[in-house]
């Protein structure tokens, strides 16, 4: 799973047991999210 996290959040989550990890995982705002059409010209990084 990706987790995007804000900067004050770092500590946190990596010195937290899994239990107090899953408290600030939240869904990421959809607004917030952007995708875009990768150019047919550019390599793929998974190639």
């Amino acid at each position: 799973m990706v987790v995007i996290l804000p900067p004050d959040s770092y500590d946190h989550w990596l010195k937290a047991t899994p239990q107090q990890s899953m408290k600030i995982v939240r869904q990421y705002p959809a607004e917030r999210l952007l995708a875009g059409a990768e150019s047919p010209d550019q390599r793929s990084l998974l190639a």
